[in-house]
């Protein structure tokens, strides 16, 4: 926005160049060495080195904020008129204002222009680039990143801890929400700006992927209550994601030829049909890579989905070569699920057939022919299950996606894993506005580990549910009793637990267990699929017979 100055109805003539802050630079630094001389005299870092370390921060911090008041005076512009984005606007009011700066509040005397009936105008904020009526630019993108990676008040707790600004939750919720507006405004050439600005493809990448991808986001005005009864009236199920949306991810990834990612651009865009801008967005910045370097082979990833699919097809024609993909992992679960479906989700021998079959999928060439046979002889020989046909025809649709060994053995990926963490994270316990623009905020939701223990007590078994926080792991150690043997098992679940032997037990009882998962111990114990008898068991002996309490313990 240009801005020119004018003390008469004359011709406007373009503002001078703040005024030299040499004067407020010197009065910070002769205050801050006055301070810093009394804090040398008065202060006791023996006693307590980390509240003299917080003072001396706090007396620099104070002579920044004074150095940026003087600097931010400065620009202030007190004149009878005033010529903003070529519309003249006349004074109105001269008042003090505070402005949040990387360092903390900072007050000055700024002048209000209003052209006409129009809204207010403030000079010192056109030229000083204030964010929102309040922010400083450099406060501003702190807090944006903060709050990019954290919820509000978690940046709001960070800031406070770091003592420079402490931003309220609540201004920290609206800044985004003011920056994706703006965005949104000229959106296109904002990215044009920014990809301009900043895509750099690595000179050994050999390949670019793309992956799309979608996640359920609960919406503020969702309406979920209302929409399960005028399902309920309709007489149609009322279960399932009522008052959710789904949001667009995207990634655009460079990788070397050993398969090694290079680099990530990572895209997401709130609810709308068919993805339509998520899809603009991931064309424009696949088109920018390929500019650069039109020697990339594409990989297209994807789930299963159709809409993905119908797009991906028709994704970067002028690609010298490309590959599609069903990411692997994906295709994987479909697996399991099949067996699951035909031999129960606790069964040994269905579990060593998904295991056999998974490996065939990816290592074998033709592997997923050999698949959808095992499928249809599965889904013969269980004609009811109607996952058994689901799980073929899935296999059947992306056939010709599946050539995971010719992928990797030309350094290829074969998952979108990078696309899946990104929808993960956007689906961090949203609520959000239908139409929101992709700056919005976001917020993380802790989530649990669920790990069964189970104890004897005075001759009854107690069955406890723990749960742990999944950022700290699973628990370092529990206590597993049963009537046969003692067992004390340590370690964790990515390694295994493993069992302790006990002084004074036999032989039997003292055979070292090593399992994966709880079920495991339970065999390991001689209980089929790892549950301890109950009550609710037929055939359990009068000695198994127990009762059956939880509670829960918080790591």
């Amino acid at each position: 926005m240009s801005l020119s100055l004018s003390h008469t109805g004359t011709d406007p003539v373009i503002a001078d160049e703040p005024r030299s802050s040499a004067e407020y630079l010197q009065q910070s630094i002769a205050k801050l060495t006055d301070d810093l001389r009394v804090l040398s005299e008065q202060g006791r870092p023996e006693q307590d080195f980390e509240r003299f370390e917080r003072a001396v921060h706090e007396r620099f911090v104070a002579a920044e904020r004074e150095m940026l008041a003087g600097a931010l005076q400065g620009l202030d512009v007190d004149l009878p008129a005033v010529e903003i984005g070529g519309r003249r606007h006349r004074r109105v009011l001269r008042s003090t204002e505070t402005y949040l700066s990387a360092v903390g509040p900072i007050t000055v005397e700024r002048t209000l222009y209003r052209a006409g009936n129009g809204p207010t105008v403030v000079a010192l904020e056109v030229r000083a680039g204030i964010i929102a009526g309040h922010w400083t630019p450099l406060a501003a993108r702190q807090a944006s990143v903060l709050v990019a990676r954290m919820t509000p008040q978690e940046s709001a707790d960070t800031l406070c801890e770091l003592g420079n600004m402490s931003p309220s939750k609540s201004t920290l919720d609206r800044l985004p929400k003011h920056l994706s507006s703006r965005w949104e405004e000229d959106r296109e050439a904002f990215e044009e700006a920014v990809r301009a600005a900043t895509l750099s493809v690595p000179s050994e990448a050999r390949t670019v992927a793309v992956s799309l991808d979608g996640v359920m986001a609960p919406m503020k005005d969702g309406d979920r209550q209302g929409k399960r009864a005028a399902a309920q009236a309709a007489g149609r199920a009322t279960k399932g994601p009522a008052g959710y949306r789904e949001v667009g991810c995207g990634t655009v990834s460079c990788y070397d030829g050993e398969g090694e990612r290079l680099n990530t651009l990572r895209i997401g865009r709130m609810p709308e049909g068919k993805k339509a801008t998520l899809k603009q967005m991931l064309s424009a910045e696949l088109e920018a890579v390929l500019g650069q370097r039109p020697d990339l082979e594409v990989v297209k990833l994807a789930d299963g989905a159709h809409d993905n699919w119908s797009y991906l097809d028709e994704l970067a024609p002028q690609a010298q070569c490309s590959e599609r993909l069903v990411d692997f992992f994906h295709a994987a679960g479909q697996l399991r699920d099949a067996t699951d479906a035909a031999y129960g989700e606790n069964d040994a021998w269905g579990r060593m057939q998904y295991e056999k079959h998974r490996h065939v999928l990816r290592h074998d060439h033709g592997g997923v022919e050999r698949v959808i046979r095992a499928l249809r002889y599965l889904r013969d020989t269980h004609p009811r299950r109607k996952r058994l046909k689901e799980v073929l025809g899935y296999f059947r649709r992306n056939r010709h996606r599946m050539d995971y060994a010719g992928a990797a053995e030309r350094g290829l990926p074969i998952g979108s894993g990078v696309v899946e963490a990104a929808c993960k994270v956007r689906q961090a316990n949203w609520h959000m506005t239908e139409g929101e623009s992709p700056l919005e905020r976001r917020s993380n939701r802790s989530t649990f580990l669920r790990e069964p223990c189970a104890g004897i007590r005075k001759g009854k078994v107690k069955r406890r549910q723990r749960y742990v926080r999944a950022d700290y792991g699973a628990p370092k150690s529990c206590i597993i009793w049963s009537a046969e043997t003692l067992l004390h098992v340590e370690g964790n679940t990515g390694r295994g637990w493993y069992g302790e032997t006990r002084p004074g037990s036999t032989a039997s009882e003292n055979s070292c267990t090593h399992a994966r998962h709880m079920s495991g111990l339970g065999r390991s114990l001689g209980r089929p699929g790892g549950s301890l008898p109950g009550p609710q068991r037929k055939g359990a002996r009068p000695d198994q017979r127990c009762t059956t309490r939880r509670s829960q313990t918080w790591a």
